[in-house]
């Protein structure tokens, strides 16, 4: 026997019972196709309304994860976060969170409506892509960056920044009170020019 929670109006509409288990359903129209998903938890207006057969779904906020039909591991919590996902394994946190993301395996903090998913990935404040290789994962920063620490650096593995791997500068880099700077393969610092 599936053992649902489902409170408020217009909720499961398109089905009269569910065959799907371990599912919680909180809000008008939230769950409207549910049919034999099992282990979601939608709270809000219209939240996962076009989950048919998807599972192991959870969203909060009005219209979080609606693009959601047969998808599976989502997490949103947000007005509108994953908004369009049909993908998998995501997770969209503040109103608007990867609204417009399609892709799945996708990671969003935003609180914005940026109009696409090219905008989504270059404006979030974090935006990151999933992959079961840890090495194949990605996280981008879009915002100026400080890192507030009082440990020094002594080595390559003490600071308040360990790059374990290499690392690529796009700009300058300021280090007290030296400024590096890269012209052409050289490397200047403090208008000396190395290129060993």
């Amino acid at each position: 026997v599936a053992t649902n929670v489902v409170v408020g109006s217009g909720l499961t509409g398109n089905n009269s019972s569910i065959s799907g288990a371990n599912n919680t359903i909180f809000g008008h129209n939230t769950g409207y196709s549910l049919d034999t998903g099992n282990n979601n938890i939608a709270v809000g207006m219209t939240v996962l309304q076009n989950l048919s057969s998807g599972s192991n779904n959870v969203a909060i906020g009005y219209t979080a994860l609606s693009g959601v039909v047969s998808t599976d591991f989502n997490t949103a919590v947000g007005y509108s976060a994953g908004l369009l996902t049909t993908g998998t394994r995501s997770v969209y946190l503040g109103a608007y969170a990867g609204a417009y993301d399609t892709a799945g395996s996708s990671f969003y903090v935003d609180s914005y409506a940026r109009g696409s998913q090219a905008l989504d990935r270059a404006g979030a404040l974090l935006y990151g892509t999933f992959n079961a290789t840890p090495a194949s994962q990605t996280l981008t920063i879009n915002a100026a960056t400080t890192i507030s620490s009082t440990t020094a650096s002594t080595s390559s593995v003490t600071g308040a920044l360990i790059v374990s791997g290499g690392a690529g500068v796009a700009g300058a880099i300021c280090s007290g009170t030296y400024f590096l700077n890269s012209v052409g393969n050289a490397l200047t610092a403090a208008g000396t020019t190395r290129t060993d």
